[in-house]
């Protein structure tokens, strides 16, 4: 389970109002020093967005990580379409016009991205 709230970047206090209980509950959930119920164990599932086995998994990928995966993909689809752009139209990037340019593209883009 710590895995799992360390890959969506949430804490133990988090994570514990999400399922409903204590922060010390939930604690004993994650070192293993009390064992959640089934129904708890399907909520804990829901919430990170895995299988129930994926709970006391100890190697797993949610479907934030699989998203990344494709994030960089595209990041790198990114980078690659602006060189492309650069080189065509001859941009220096020594230019402050280029930079200020490149710069509000990847501006809007990074926008369009969190909507």
């Amino acid at each position: 389970m710590k895995q799992l709230r360390k890959i969506e970047g949430w804490t133990i206090e988090e994570v514990a109002k999400k399922i409903g209980v204590s922060k010390q509950t939930y604690s004993h959930y994650e070192h293993e020093n009390r064992r959640p119920s089934l129904p708890m164990i399907r909520e804990l599932a829901a919430v990170y967005q895995v299988n129930i086995d994926a709970i006391f998994a100890e190697d797993v990928e949610t479907p934030n990580q699989l998203d990344n995966g494709k994030r960089v993909e595209s990041n790198n689809e990114l980078v690659n379409g602006i060189k492309n752009i650069l080189d065509k139209h001859n941009m220096d990037l020594s230019d402050p016009k280029s930079l200020e340019l490149l710069d509000s593209a990847l501006d809007l883009l990074k926008r369009m991205r969190n909507e």
